[in-house]
């Protein structure tokens, strides 16, 4: 909070927030997450909810939004218009522009979100791509066994064969 007074004091009296939860607050448009405990308003400050930490569906309140990523799962979102893929976790946004797309296997064989591709290519088989190429032209591409991250416009995948098919 810096200088400014909490907008929630810890009391034995007001608004219980339980185990295992969080509260969420508004004051003067400002979105604050408190941890469990009983807590007494501030003047001008809103009660805006208690949320389970065991959701399974993002959490959003004003500019806060909270999502869980499982184990084994990729989150797809933005922030300002720009691809972000968030890893296995709790985040935690408090942006406007943000915004949370959905859920996808980490053992997708492809994952694309906007530019931002993942791929995977299995032992044994090769990745038919376009790519820019070292002359700044779209080539086509064979991509042999591994994990490829490309953020490109440009790049995309066009078919998957068996080595021994070559």
């Amino acid at each position: 909070n810096g200088r400014r007074r909490s907008c929630a004091g810890s009391s034995f009296l007001g608004r219980p927030v339980p185990e295992g939860s969080i509260g969420v607050l508004s004051r003067n448009g400002d979105i604050v997450a408190v941890p469990p405990g009983r807590y007494v308003l501030g003047l001008r400050t809103e009660w805006r909810g208690t949320h389970s930490l065991t959701f399974t569906e993002p959490i959003q309140e004003g500019n806060l939004t909270i999502v869980r990523v499982p184990q084994g799962q990729l989150g797809l979102a933005t922030l300002a218009g720009d691809p972000l893929i968030l890893a296995a976790g709790l985040h935690v946004y408090n942006n406007i522009l943000f915004s949370f797309g959905k859920l996808v296997s980490v053992n997708s064989a492809h994952v694309q979100h906007s530019t931002l591709h993942v791929l995977r290519v299995r032992q044994g088989e090769y990745a038919k791509v376009w790519a820019l190429g070292p002359s700044e032209a779209v080539e086509p591409r064979l991509l042999t066994e591994g994990c490829y991250v490309v953020d490109s416009s440009f790049f995309s995948l066009e078919d998957r064969c068996l080595v021994s098919d070559t």
